[in-house]
């Protein structure tokens, strides 16, 4: 059976920490899986990160799943370059997982995620556009215009990188 459609109010959960609680209130989730582009989900990631009832139990490049349950050490996953085609697709990973890192409250790991990244795809546009907004969100504003201007000198016309500039 296909999940029903989210309700106005199930949306506006992940932007607002006041509703999720109205919601886990009602419903009292035992996990909530966050997934897709970061930003869509950032302050509930956010509230979940710091909250004492949830706790983070997996991270991958496509989003978070927070348990509930007492906080426990979060260890990020390891990373076999074995997996991966090329040193360009494991840098691709690396950089997304690193965003995830970032928006479950994990800025260390977010940090080593994102060097190993450079380290591995020091060409790649979409790396370069990734440290950028990481570094955008840490107002590190010279580091960001140099990653975004990295980028763009790869991939002129890249959208998220004109976007993040």
């Amino acid at each position: 059976m296909a999940p029903a459609p989210a309700s106005p109010r199930d949306a506006a959960a992940s932007q607002s920490p006041g509703v999720w609680r109205q919601l886990d209130r009602a419903q009292r989730f035992d996990a909530v899986l966050l997934a897709g582009p970061a930003g869509a989900f950032l302050p509930l990631a956010q509230h979940l990160a710091e909250s004492p009832d949830f706790r983070l139990a997996r991270v991958d490049n496509w989003g978070l799943l927070f348990v509930r349950g007492a906080a426990a050490p979060f260890a990020p996953p390891a990373v076999d370059a074995e997996n991966f085609s090329s040193a360009t697709a494991r840098g691709i990973y690396l950089s997304q997982m690193a965003l995830m890192l970032d928006a479950a409250e994990q800025a260390d790991a977010a940090r080593d995620f994102l060097a190993a990244a450079l380290a591995a795809a020091p060409d790649e546009p979409s790396v370069a556009t990734r440290a950028a907004a990481l570094a955008l969100s840490r107002k590190r504003y010279p580091e960001a215009f140099a990653q975004v201007e990295r980028a763009l000198s790869k991939a002129p016309h890249d959208p998220a990188a004109l976007e993040v500039k």
